[in-house]
């Protein structure tokens, strides 16, 4: 709250809002490339391993991770430099003399600063869908025993108990109801957490790589600068904010994509297979 309110002093509070339309342009086509990548990638990875197998997802998740961050980190390295620019609303610095003076300066490899960081947080992305589909799994399955009435059949209660086949979405949504999708958003906001105070410190690093100077310059020395100069704290800057901006979107993000997969294998839109 305190940098909110020093920002909204010194620079106007317009500038809380730096780096918005960089964001807005750059969060569709991020989120979609990832959740394709990571849907395709279950399919490829499934032929490997077993049914609902915790590497399954690690890998998909892995893979969708690095292909959006390659394909989109232009944007956020524009949105990240809007967002450092300390000058006053008067004045702002624009996307156009963003990409000018890195262009300038840097050249098209410019653009990728910092992609080393997200590369390395392609981990996040890994444990986040790790402990999402494990607790999915497991809170979809309480959801079916809670509303179980009778006792089923042998075979059924196989099926039923067990949790590896409420886990990934290969073979159709593991939904039975729309209102499964607030479990599937608990269990989102439970593996965000743990996720985000696992891996936050490749979110410090790759803020300071991308600002303008020769400070920081790769990914290990960047964190070895801040831990030497900041100590642990200096490694978890900005969590709280991280927290309150990436648990609620991770949450919306997961009950839309389950609740999409599930209006469309129940209107036989998609194949079971797909």
């Amino acid at each position: 709250m305190r940098c909110m309110f020093e920002v909204a002093q010194t620079e106007g509070y317009r500038a809380l809002f730096k780096g918005l339309i960089p964001t807005l342009v750059g969060v569709l086509p991020s989120r979609g490339i990832y959740f394709c990548a990571y849907h395709e990638g279950q399919n490829f990875f499934q032929r490997f391993f077993p049914d609902g197998h915790s590497a399954v997802f690690m890998l998909a998740a892995g893979c969708g991770s690095v292909t959006a961050s390659t394909l989109t980190n232009p944007i956020w390295y524009v949105k990240t430099q809007l967002q450092l620019d300390a000058r006053p609303c008067s004045s702002p610095m624009t996307v156009v003399n963003v990409v000018r003076s890195t262009w300038r300066d840097y050249g098209f490899r410019g653009f990728y600063r910092g992609i080393s960081a997200s590369y390395v947080g392609s981990l996040e992305t890994a444990i986040n869908f790790v402990v999402y589909e494990n607790a999915k799994g497991a809170l979809l399955l309480w959801g079916q025993r809670r509303k179980q009435s009778a006792p089923s059949s042998m075979a059924v209660d196989r099926m039923e108990t067990d949790v590896q086949q409420f886990r990934g979405t290969q073979g159709g949504s593991k939904l039975n109801t729309t209102s499964d999708m607030f479990l599937c958003m608990c269990a989102s906001a439970f593996s965000k957490i743990i996720a985000i105070t696992a891996a936050y410190p490749h979110e410090v690093a790759r803020t300071r790589m991308r600002e303008r100077g020769n400070k920081y310059r790769s990914f290990v020395s960047t964190l070895r600068t801040v831990f030497l100069e900041e100590g642990w704290q200096g490694l978890y800057r900005g969590l709280g904010t991280h927290y309150i901006r990436q648990v609620p979107n991770s949450c919306v993000m997961i009950g839309t994509y389950e609740g999409v997969i599930y209006l469309l294998h129940s209107w036989n839109l998609v194949s079971p297979r797909e």
